[in-house]
Order: structure tokens, then C-alpha cells, then sequence
């Protein structure tokens, strides 16, 4: 990929406005309006616009980036956030073939030979220094899967279309987002956002012809895989996650998943009380949330309650982004309150079941309220609460017999305990 931005000064001029304008973000009773580092630096190079702010949450992709990222490979982690974004099947899988012949989905590869590219689309010259400026600035490693994987995404979502093969799109991620099969969505993304040598002439005028063969033989069909087609039929048949906030707020986990937010905010093994210890993605998430004016709870150890520990897991893990009125309510007697209105009453402990297909068999996501206490049920997850007998599927925090939050040991059937479900 090559730094080929030299024209259309005035669509760079335009796209700058727009993204000063559209991020102006609202908190209590102001309006923040979020600075565009160095502007004549970013756009000269490529870079529009980035907000260093706009994914504020925590990594579960082993690494320590700021977006969740889910799946047991670095592809289908890959996949899984594309496909959260809200990509088809078909672009994902596009976009993928590109990242492959790229970079083989290493996030710290250097371009072989010339040492210019770098990261999973090889960012080069000016716009990998401007990723590296970024990375720097929101002091996570430039390595890192999760913050490369949103900064790309935010370079797709403001980059203007320079051919006019794709004029009718706003963006290059509107671009992406108009591709109905595996060979279109390749092409696309290599044409307009890579411009490899497999373009005629490096920087063809309208891409097209020959140069689409090439990029079909090397990124679509190329034998043997990966390549395109073989990462649509490896991971077409997964479920996308739930996927941000419905308010567009910046989110803890914008690209949504129950299971990997457990993991990063909520310890593994039960420790008694007290222990007031929190992972430090979820100190971070906290910080997050206080900082928004959102329910914590905990007192002298924030975020180390059931109640703040719940509200934080459903909204930034995208699986309930108005829980507990949209994070702004308070304890369990405000949010037992919320989801009794909102969601539906499974039944009491006893009639309720762990395991099986029954409508009454608890399902992850589902929420239980006891007098004075709230955890929820996440299931198994690989890794949580494993080896331990009193685990039964339940992630919980709590007040005052300090626990932060972690493998719970709840009786899930108890005649007190009420359970709830997202309708």
C-alpha cells in the first residue's frame, strides 16, 4: 500500500469538516468536541481523521488494545469484528483476502525488502507514521491487533473515494459496505484502499480488467488457500455479536460479546471475601464509566458491587446497551426495577434450569435478583470457573462482603433468587 493521496484536496478539506463536526460528543449538560491532532499532517497523509477516544474499552484478543475481540484465532477474531462493524459475509471475507496476501495477519510484520509497510494492511511512509503517532498517543503498543483493527475501521469510515468506479460512495467503508460477492469486495478494497503492484501501473486512473485478475488470482482464488474464498467458507456460518451501543456512545467493548467481557473484566477463580482486586481492564472500565457519570457503585472501592458489575458487563459488552436506564439508574432496587419492565421473568430459582433447550433453561445474558443482590449467568466459557465445583455458570461483585467481580458461587435455584431474560 502506498501513500498515493496527492489529489482531491478539496474532498480532504470537506471530509476534515465533517468529522470536526460529527464528533462532537455530549456529556452532562456540555458538549465536548473531540481535537483532530495535527490536521494538516493527518490529511496530507492519508489520514483524515482519528480519535484516539473513540474506542474506550478493554482488549480480550490477548492483547492490550481497546477494542474486545472474540474467536480462538487471530482470523476469526479478524472476522468476527468486521462482521460486527457490520459487514456481509462476502466483504468481510474481501477484506480478509487482502489482509492475508498483505501481511498474513501479523500486526507486527515489516514489509520485506523495502522495510516501508508495516501492520496488517502495511500501512506505509506517512500513514504508518500516523498510525504510530496514534497508537502512541492512546499509549497502547502500535503492534497491537485491537487498536490496528479499529484504527482501520475509522481510515475506511472518512477516506473519500478517489476512482470513479466508486464515486457513488461516500467512503471507502460505505465502498466496502456496497460489494455483493467474495470477488467485488476484494477487488474493491485492493483497488482503492491497498493499490498494490498487482494494479496496473501502481496507481491505475480506473482500476479494472486486468487488474482485477490479477488480484482475483492472488487474493480470491490463489491455490493453495488462505485467500478470500476459503475464509468465506471457514467462517460464514459464524454469528456476528451484539455489536456497540444503540445511543452511538463510546462503549467499554463496541463490537459486542458477552463471553469476552466476562473474561476480561471478571476473574476466573472465586476468591472469598474480602477482595477488592480488580482486573485492569475493568479498572479502566470504571474510570470509563464514572468519568460519563454512569452507575459504578462500590463506594470506597468502585466497581467492586454486584449491581455496577452487571450494568457494566451487559452495556459494554453491546449485549444490553440500556441496561439499568442506559447506566445512568442506581443499585439493585432501581435496576430490578429497569428489567422488570424491560425484560422477561423466567421464574423463581427452583423453576428454572441449568443446561437443556427448555424455555426455562438459563441462557448466557440472563439476570438474577435476590433482596439486596443481582449477578448474571454466562455459562461456560472456556477458562472461567473451570476445576471449580461450586461454579455453576454465574459472574458476580460484591458490596460490602467485598468481592470484585469474578467466578460467583451463587445458588442459582435458590427460592429467593429471581431470574430475568433480555426480550
Amino acid at each position: 500500500m502506498k501513500d498515493f493521496f496527492k489529489k482531491h484536496q478539496f474532498h480532504r478539506i470537506l471530509a476534515l469538516i465533517f468529522a470536526a463536526i460529527i464528533i462532537a460528543e455530549p456529556t452532562i449538560g456540555t458538549t465536548r468536541v473531540v481535537a483532530i491532532p495535527d490536521e494538516y499532517f493527518y490529511s496530507s497523509n492519508d489520514i483524515l481523521f482519528y480519535d484516539p477516544d473513540a474506542s474506550c474499552g478493554v482488549s480480550a484478543d490477548r492483547g492490550t488494545g481497546t477494542v474486545s475481540l472474540r474467536g480462538n484465532t487471530i482470523q476469526e477474531r479478524v472476522w468476527n469484528f468486521l462482521r460486527d462493524k457490520g459487514l456481509t459475509n462476502e466483504q468481510a471475507a474481501g477484506v480478509m483476502g487482502n489482509i492475508q496476501a498483505e501481511s498474513g495477519f501479523d500486526p507486527n510484520v515489516i514489509e520485506k525488502g523495502s522495510g516501508v509497510g508495516y501492520g496488517i494492511v502495511q500501512w506505509s511512509k506517512g500513514r504508518r507514521t500516523a498510525l504510530e503517532a496514534a497508537a502512541a498517543k492512546q499509549g497502547v503498543p502500535v503492534s497491537d491487533l485491537g487498536f490496528q483493527l479499529e484504527y482501520l475501521y475509522q481510515e475506511l469510515t472518512v477516506r473519500p473515494i478517489d476512482f470513479d468506479r466508486w464515486r457513488q460512495f461516500k467512503s471507502e467503508w460505505e465502498m466496502m459496505k456496497g460489494q455483493s460477492t467474495v470477488e467485488q469486495a476484494t477487488i474493491a478494497f485492493h483497488h482503492q484502499f491497498e493499490r498494490s503492484h498487482l494494479s496496473t501501473g501502481g496507481s491505475p486512473g480506473t482500476p479494472g480488467g486486468l487488474a482485477d485478475q490479477r488480484v482475483i488470482q492472488e487474493r480470491v482464488r490463489k491455490e493453495p488457500g488462505p485467500n478470500s474464498n476459503d475464509f468465506f467458507e471457514q467462517f460464514s456460518k459464524l454469528t456476528p455479536g451484539g455489536g456497540g451501543s444503540a445511543s452511538g456512545e463510546c462503549e467499554a467493548a463496541p463490537t459486542g460479546n458477552l463471553e469476552a467481557t466476562t473474561l476480561a473484566y471478571a476473574w476466573p477463580k472465586y476468591t472469598p471475601p474480602d477482595y477488592t482486586e480488580k482486573k485492569p481492564e475493568y479498572q479502566t472500565a470504571v474510570k470509563t464509566a464514572q468519568s460519563k457519570g454512569l452507575y459504578v457503585g462500590g463506594g470506597q472501592y468502585p466497581g467492586v458491587d454486584c449491581g455496577g458489575f452487571v450494568t457494566l458487563l451487559m452495556r459494554d459488552s453491546g449485549f444490553e446497551p440500556g441496561y439499568n436506564n442506559n447506566g445512568r439508574g442506581g443499585n439493585t432496587g432501581p435496576q430490578k426495577d429497569w428489567v422488570e419492565k424491560n425484560w422477561t421473568k423466567i421464574g423463581i430459582g427452583p423453576e428454572v434450569q441449568v443446561g437443556g433447550d427448555a424455555a426455562n433453561s438459563l441462557k448466557p445474558g440472563d439476570v438474577a435478583f435476590s433482596p439486596g443482590h443481582t449477578f448474571a449467568y454466562v455459562g461456560k466459557i472456556p477458562g472461567f470457573g473451570e476445576g471449580d465445583p461450586a461454579f455453576k455458570g454465574v459472574a458476580s461483585a460484591s458490596y460490602l462482603s467485598w468481592r470484585a467481580p469474578m467466578a460467583g458461587h451463587e445458588n442459582m435455584l435458590d427460592g429467593n433468587v429471581t431470574w430475568y431474560r433480555k426480550k
